[in-house]
């Protein structure tokens, strides 16, 4: 089974620069994936918070280097790997999700 992984978490060292979503980027994400993805699927986040109605793995900030976003490598971890599993597709939370043409 496919699995869409987004990755959503807090890195309070950037301030106001960057990115700030709110829990609604990653309902209507999961929404528009639902919605346009014809293949059998699960839809993951990747977070440091708790979103309603979104499956969820915790983040592991072992090897996070504060401002960047090489914590999305940590998908690339056996562990990660093993609670992923199957093909993965990952997203930003501000990416579009088209329907087909």
């Amino acid at each position: 089974m496919l699995t869409v992984v987004c990755f959503y978490w807090h890195d309070f060292t950037r301030g106001n620069r960057g990115y700030s979503f709110e829990h609604d980027y990653v309902r209507i994400l999961k929404a528009m994936v639902q919605r346009n993805l014809t293949l059998p699927h699960r839809f993951v986040c990747v977070t440091d918070d708790i979103i309603d109605d979104v499956e969820t793995l915790p983040l592991d900030y072992s090897k996070h280097i504060p401002g960047t976003v090489f914590l999305r490598l940590m998908q690339h971890k056996p562990e990660t790997a093993e609670k992923i599993c199957g093909g993965v597709i990952g997203r930003g939370t501000d990416g579009l999700i088209p329907s087909e043409c």
